[in-house]
């Protein structure tokens, strides 16, 4: 219908996405964009047709802000820096404890079967975490996926992956805020990496909780009590987390997935707290 009596039709209005899920929308594309201009300027390369990619636009490494020469993010200076969790316990992942499970983990065993957590929270990969939640986090995801994956392959070596793969969840309030869940991300990048199914879903954050930074061990354990639910889990699940620390919010996960049917639980971190190294750099 034409205009009548000088008014204009009215438009339905759309809803507006809030500024974090734009620019999300937009880093995904563009990444998207890259991942697929990748492969299939890779296999021109290959048959001889086209350089690689990474020749024309060369990654950009977050760390010293140059780019990286090679067709991941991370330079190789700066790679080199990343410090190795080393002859860690299989249990509790802190360092030289292994590799054998620790006198402390067989005193008081983890409810889970095996963490990986290959490097320690210390500069200069503490920066990337601390970006993965506060800054660039589907960068930053790209960029720990590329260190974390290689590492779970050499872990898992001669034996089998888990079956499926659940992010530590975040409250919705908290992921609104946010814009995203920083584990959401690493665990659909390290999906992708290693083809273990992504269950995002199936692991939900049912009851919020006090931030856990400024509370000891056991006030963590029953801060996170019942702030967990999982769903139709069977197998071996593992559970991904940006950051192991006293293990509390693992510990809660691992409950729930292991009452929600799993046959066994893995945990993987990036990397493991340990109280006495600089956080600064």
């Amino acid at each position: 219908m034409g205009r009548r009596d000088g008014l204009v039709p009215s438009v339905p209005r759309q809803s507006q996405a809030s500024k974090p899920e734009v620019l999300g929308r937009c880093l995904k594309g563009m990444c998207d964009i890259r991942s697929l201009a990748s492969r299939k300027v890779a296999g021109a390369a290959r048959f001889g047709r086209m350089k690689p990619l990474w020749t024309i636009f060369p990654g950009f490494c977050p760390l010293c802000r140059r780019t990286s020469g090679r067709a991941a993010d991370l330079c190789d200076a700066c790679e080199r820096d990343v410090v190795a969790n080393r002859d860690a316990c299989p249990l509790c992942a802190l360092p030289g404890l292994g590799p054998d499970v620790c006198a402390a983990c067989i005193a008081s065993p983890e409810p889970w079967g095996l963490a990986v957590a290959p490097f320690l929270y210390a500069p200069p990969l503490n920066r990337l975490v601390l970006g993965l939640k506060n800054g660039n986090g589907l960068m930053q995801a790209r960029v720990l996926g590329a260190l974390l994956a290689p590492a779970l392959r050499r872990a898992y070596a001669g034996q089998a992956l888990p079956d499926a793969l659940v992010p530590v969840p975040l409250t919705w309030r908290r992921r609104r805020k946010r814009g995203f869940n920083q584990a959401a991300l690493l665990g659909r990048d390290i999906s992708r990496r290693l083809g273990v199914p992504l269950a995002g879903r199936r692991l939900r954050r049912i009851r919020d909780a006090a931030p856990q930074q400024t509370l000891s061990r056991s006030a963590r354990q029953r801060n996170l009590r019942s702030a967990f639910s999982a769903s139709s889990m069977s197998g071996t699940v593992a559970i991904v987390d940006d950051v192991m620390t006293t293990g509390a919010t693992l510990r809660a996960c691992t409950n729930a997935v292991l009452k929600a049917g799993a046959t066994e639980v893995h945990v993987w971190a990036v990397a493991r707290t340990v109280d006495g190294l600089p956080q600064v750099r």
